[in-house]
């Protein structure tokens, strides 16, 4: 497993982190839930294409006619991107890849010569975006690759922007029949609501939550929250405008970016109706992104710098235990050797607020990367992410023939299932640890949803955000 993305849980309050693991491609804009795979940028020239990286395997997706391939989104399971690629200098087609169809193109609607896929659900069985039909732009869904024109409010264009991890609820905007300005709108089962707007100007809903409840976007060149009927600003005391970048699955937490009237940039969160500036421990900074948020809305991660090149940029992460406080001076204090890297933007980050991506340079080259960075809490199960990490911490404990694993702590981790391969039905030893306590025992693959622990003697570890299709029981723990 590579450094950055295999690093074990801290089993201590001291903060902990391994080296970034760096990617092939130039920058990584996307991240699946549990961070086990990457997308991006892989190459700027003619033509410029994306990457996926996942566990460790990177892959150039490459174009659909030769021509220029953008990411606009990565689905929560990680199994799918979509984007588009065009077919000539004007015309834009939308594509879906997975690791076992490689690019797909998308179909357009009757009449029509492009489309865009905007963003994808949670399973990757629906895709969103726009296509044309013989006269103008529509918003669209792909439900298993089939295309589906939605209902609009009757003016020149609508385009769909974002869906729900279910598929049901999906946001974007419509102008109306007097084509004036453009109105954020929400489809639910296909029935258009209109959001309303903040002022005169267009309105953007830009992103939903994946309980399909909440709508973030822009209005009147004011960032919003959108709930239950009801349409709020998100600004900084003093600023005019706003931008939103994420939201949580619950809707609870928002972050983006808002100007503080003295015409700088300001990273902030909005959660449970409070707003908080985030802004940098190096006060001379003019402009400071947020790009991401974890599911519970206490991590937050961007850039912050004097301009808009990367030469400028630094990447940081926020907790309101830390403040501001850019990576590589975390990754330093945690031990890391960090010369020759300088991390300049971090761009996405895990549900569990541990894997951040983002582009860095590496000894003078401009590099995507993955890193994880334990708060040193305690409470994460080690070794316990995804099939392959648990076929991994297997294979590290074949060798141990005693059965027996010990850390400063002790741990006795017999290795109950042998060193064999994981399969559905199967079993492989694990080990496991969290704060003073640690456990050995088996995996066992079943077609039940989740990754969970039946039974821990004398300890119970809660484990979240972990893969599907995934079932573990620990069946002893041996305290020293």
């Amino acid at each position: 497993m590579l450094s950055g993305y295999a690093l074990a849980a801290c089993d201590t309050t001291t903060p902990c982190a391994a080296a970034p693991t760096i990617i092939p491609g130039v920058n990584a804009y996307f991240i699946s839930q549990d961070g086990t795979v990457v997308a991006g940028l892989a190459a700027v020239g003619s033509p410029s294409t994306g990457f996926v990286w996942s566990n460790g395997i990177y892959t150039n997706i490459g174009t659909l006619y030769g021509r220029d391939t953008t990411i606009n989104a990565i689905s929560a399971d990680g199994t799918a991107v979509v984007g588009s690629s065009p077919i000539s200098n004007n015309e834009a087609r939308a594509f879906k890849w997975t690791a076992a169809t490689g690019m797909v193109e998308l179909p357009i609607l009757a009449g029509g010569t492009a489309a865009y896929a905007a963003s994808v659900n949670a399973d990757a069985s629906v895709v969103v975006g726009w296509s044309n039909d013989a006269h103008q732009r529509r918003a669209v869904s792909w439900v298993n690759g089939v295309i589906n024109q939605l209902a609009y409010l009757g003016g020149t264009y609508s385009l769909a922007n974002d869906v729900s991890a279910d598929g049901s609820v999906i946001v974007g905007y419509s102008y109306t029949t007097a084509n004036d300005f453009a109105h954020g709108v929400r489809w639910v089962n296909g029935v258009l609501t209109d959001l309303g707007s903040l002022g005169v100007g267009d309105t953007i809903a830009q992103k939903v939550s994946a309980d399909g409840s909440t709508v973030i976007g822009q209005s009147n060149d004011v960032g919003f929250r959108w709930n239950n009927g009801a349409m709020n600003a998100l600004l900084l005391p003093g600023g005019g405008s706003s931008s939103v970048a994420a939201v949580t699955p619950d809707g609870s937490a928002v972050a983006g970016v808002s100007d503080d009237g003295n015409g700088n940039n300001h990273a902030f969160r909005w959660k449970n109706g409070v707003m908080t500036d985030l802004t940098p421990t190096e006060s001379s900074t003019p402009y400071v992104f947020a790009k991401g948020i974890s599911n519970n809305g206490e991590v937050v991660v961007g850039y912050s710098g004097v301009g808009f090149s990367l030469v400028n940029t630094r990447a940081w992460r926020w907790t309101e235990a830390t403040g501001n406080v850019q990576l590589n001076t975390l990754l330093t204090n945690a031990g890391v050797n960090m010369t020759g890297i300088s991390l300049r933007q971090a761009n996405a980050i895990s549900g569990d607020g541990q894997y951040i991506a983002g582009t860095g340079n590496f000894n003078g080259t401009t590099r995507a990367y993955i890193l994880r960075y334990d708060d040193g809490a305690g409470a994460i199960v080690a070794g316990l992410t995804t099939g392959d990490s648990q076929q991994q911490s297997v294979n590290s404990l074949a060798d141990q023939r005693t059965g027996m694993a010990a850390q400063q702590h002790g741990l006795a981790a017999p290795l109950l299932g042998g060193d064999k391969p994981i399969s559905a039905g199967g079993e492989a030893g694990v080990f496991a640890s969290g704060g003073s306590a640690s456990a050995g025992g088996t995996v066992r693959y079943t077609a039940t949803n989740g990754l969970s622990i039946d039974q821990c003697n004398r300890r119970q570890f809660a484990v979240a955000g972990l893969a599907a299709r995934q079932r573990v029981r620990l069946l002893e723990a041996v305290r020293r």
